[in-house]
């Protein structure tokens, strides 16, 4: 077995909070997927990034706003009785598509 596997739960999580929090959001379309990527590795990292909520806590439509159903399984998945923290970035860019804008 890879010494990868006998890594807490507690410890894939952190990997995966400093994913979230420290990588720049620069990607063209407004989403940078790195931190999500990370929860792809296996099925043990998936599940303890989705089990832990305190990853579910901080929302940008930043990172969001192409993809609708990302918001609802990200709410979905924050506690019940934390704070989310929304960040809207409500500067629309040049040439978006004004179709979009009705589905955030």
């Amino acid at each position: 077995m890879a010494l990868v596997h006998c890594l807490p739960p507690e410890l894939l999580v952190d990997i995966v909070l400093i994913l979230h929090d420290d990588i720049p959001e620069k990607k063209e379309n407004g989403f940078s997927a790195t931190w999500i990527r990370a929860t792809w590795v296996c099925r043990r990292w998936r599940e303890a990034a989705v089990q832990n909520r305190r990853l579910w806590t901080k929302l940008s439509t930043r990172r969001y706003v192409l993809y609708p159903e990302a918001i609802h399984a990200f709410l979905g998945r924050a506690p019940d009785t934390a704070r989310v923290q929304v960040s809207v970035d409500a500067v629309a860019r040049l040439g978006e598509d004004e179709s979009r804008s009705g589905r955030i």
